[in-house]
């Protein structure tokens, strides 16, 4: 979707204040005994200059849909920046550590600290944090990527109606024999490294790398068809049911990829200080702390960043089944009911199928999804399942959080300072094949899957 078909809308709630001046901070001086400098405080007065506005704004991209009710909807963009004015922290009376002078002087420094920049490693620069919120073209290049999930999305939302896979179960068996035979000869390798008579104390990396494949792609899939079809032994009638309700009607169907969760971590530190005022005369008011690496310094500050993100996805589905069409007139036929039974126990010989047991397609799918581009094919010319506004959904917060610490002779103090950026998308597609493709975009493989299984006649016209 191009940036002229969306709509923009922008909510400011700090404003960019005009005459913004100086922010005073305190008063530093170099006392004798208790006397002030002559003309105190004239002089004397701590101010930083702000390198960056606060600012807290959001801007909106996206379009008119029909409603209300609101059932359908397009592509969604809002981004969301904040930059909290400089707060001053720690206000109050900071002086030099005894013994610092050999006389009766001392610096006093009266007032707080502010952090007028971030150091180190957001990777939101300050013209993109001031700029998102005054105009210019929409843009793309601050939103996290969804490339990882969009292919998965049909996949997991797709009604599935096999609900085991006799029929891969039992091409499989084949080669249950030489599963076997690895099987017997590693817990014999195992028994003899334990003691039962002498042999090497490891496992050649050869047997352990065919004990691996045997596992994850010979006993583990096996193992996992065997037990889907005692399940579906168990509630079989209940399967049958649920199909025939929603055969030829739409349904919403939802999946979670990611719940809301945080993750934490330090990306950044520095011995010294971020803050204003900054002086080296600070110095003469800390004692030795222990920085992050251990080493002994006066002061030391921080970068840490916190990630909250949820991804889920919906989407509107619909099939049809003969078999499962209760007005049907053959509705209870024997052969109705004996197709009911191959659908959900996965006796059907399809392409799927076939591609699962042909050897090393396990490989092949390693690399790319040939295996999901069939089923996808599958489910529409064979079980009539199409796909209607399918959405991804993507929701993170990234936090960033300054923390200076610094080790004042009568007690370590710690300020922090945070900005925040955050991001809700939404895209949406009809396209099994994937979002942002259009059916011109379809690779040769796609497009060899659907004329093998007589689809292609089907693909609208481009």
């Amino acid at each position: 979707m191009t940036a002229t078909k969306l709509r923009l809308r922008e909510k400011r709630n700090i404003a960019f204040p005009s005459g913004f001046s100086n922010y005073h901070l305190g008063y530093l001086a170099l006392k004798t005994g208790s006397a002030y400098p002559p003309g105190y405080p004239v002089g004397a007065e701590m101010a930083v200059a702000p390198t960056e506005h606060p600012c807290d704004f959001e801007r909106t991209w996206d379009q008119t849909n029909p409603g209300p009710p609101y059932r359908t909807g397009g592509r969604f963009l809002n981004l969301r920046v904040v930059v909290p004015s400089l707060v001053i922290q720690g206000i109050g009376t900071y002086t030099s550590r005894p013994g610092f002078f050999q006389d009766n002087r001392s610096w006093e420094y009266k007032g707080g600290f502010t952090n007028p920049r971030f150091q180190g490693t957001d990777p939101v620069s300050s013209l993109q944090y001031e700029g998102v919120g005054i105009g210019g073209p929409y843009s793309e290049s601050l939103l996290p990527s969804l490339a990882a999930y969009s292919p998965q999305v049909y996949n997991k939302l797709r009604p599935k109606l096999e609900k085991a896979g006799i029929a891969r179960a039992i091409g499989e068996m084949r080669d249950t024999p030489r599963m076997l035979q690895s099987t017997a000869r590693s817990f014999s390798q195992t028994w003899q490294a334990m003691g039962g008579r002498r042999s090497p104390p490891f496992m050649a990396p050869k047997g352990a790398a065919e004990d691996f494949l045997n596992y994850q792609f010979g006993w583990k899939p096996f193992v996992k068809d065997i037990v889907q079809i005692l399940e579906v032994y168990l509630d079989a009638q209940k399967h049958i049911d649920r199909i025939t309700v929603e055969n030829n009607r739409w349904v919403k169907r939802k999946w979670t990829f990611l719940e809301p969760i945080t993750t934490s971590s330090r990306v950044n530190w520095g011995a010294g200080y971020a803050v204003s005022p900054n002086t080296q005369i600070l110095d003469s008011m800390c004692n030795l702390i222990k920085a992050p690496d251990g080493s002994d310094v006066r002061a030391f500050w921080e970068i840490h960043k916190e990630v909250t993100q949820n991804v889920w996805s919906e989407g509107n589905f619909i099939y049809y089944r003969k078999e499962f069409d209760s007005e049907h007139s053959r509705y209870n036929s024997a052969w109705s009911t004996m197709a009911r039974h191959m659908m959900i126990y996965g006796a059907r010989v399809n392409p799927t199928t076939l591609y699962q047991l042909t050897p090393w397609s396990w490989l092949v799918d390693w690399f790319a999804n040939v295996g999901d581009q069939i089923q996808v094919a599958q489910d529409w010319a064979l079980d009539g399942i199409v796909a209607q506004d399918m959405y991804l959904m993507h929701r993170q917060t990234t936090t960033y959080t300054l923390k200076q610490t610094i080790g004042f002779w009568n007690g370590t103090k710690t300020f922090e300072w945070k900005r925040m950026f955050a991001t809700k998308q939404r895209v949406v597609s009809s396209n099994p094949y994937g979002f942002n493709v259009t059916w011109g975009d379809l690779n040769p493989t796609q497009w060899a899957i659907l004329g093998a299984i007589g689809l292609a006649n089907r693909v609208p016209k481009i």
